[in-house]
């Protein structure tokens, strides 16, 4: 990953061994939600990962789920934040001569993850699948630190505001998300 993407992309696998990160019905609401994610997982069959160097991630180097038939030989994972390799479920798999870590040390926490993910779903996502829920948004006020505003509005502060700290790593979110020198989550 580009240190650019690995900020922007807070859920990846350098290799994933499936169409998708997580079994039917699992995982985070873009991934769980029938109405986003409507085709069934597809996972690995008979794969050899042999003789390469993985880098930056912002989850796995290797991840996969229910596979079969999986040699990994011969590899250098590094800079990862949670895992060099996670894999689920899995039968008939081969690790040899594994040269894993080190981790990431520093990087962007959860809270950054959350807020991408919440501006997907209510900013793009909801209006989108669930029109009465749009409406809903621009008539619900609520109060936040003892200002009032609409749920739509204060969604569309956000989605700016997270725009300008992708731009920059500064602004009003500078204080939640930090600057990418805490300890990883994972």
């Amino acid at each position: 990953m580009s240190q650019d993407f690995h900020k922007k992309q807070r859920f990846f696998s350098i290799i994933e061994l499936g169409s998708a990160p997580f079994i039917a019905g699992q995982g985070p609401p873009q991934f769980a939600n029938g109405m986003v994610t409507s085709a069934p997982l597809v996972s690995a069959r008979n794969v050899s990962i042999r003789n390469c160097v993985l880098g930056l991630s912002s989850h796995h180097g290797i991840h996969g789920n229910d596979i079969d038939g999986v040699t990994i030989e011969n590899l250098i994972i590094k800079e990862f934040e949670a895992g060099g390799v996670a894999l689920n479920g899995a039968s008939n798999v081969l690790l040899q001569n594994l040269d894993i870590g080190p981790s990431l040390i520093q990087t962007f926490g959860a809270k950054l993850s959350h807020a991408i993910f919440m501006d997907h779903i209510v900013n793009t996502l909801m209006p989108n699948a669930v029109p009465s829920i749009a409406s809903l948004m621009a008539c619900t006020n609520v109060e936040i630190r003892g200002s009032n505003w609409t749920v739509e509005k204060r969604f569309a502060q956000l989605r700016a505001d997270l725009q300008d700290f992708m731009v920059g790593s500064g602004g009003p979110l500078l204080s939640v998300m930090g600057s990418g020198s805490a300890l990883p989550d994972g």
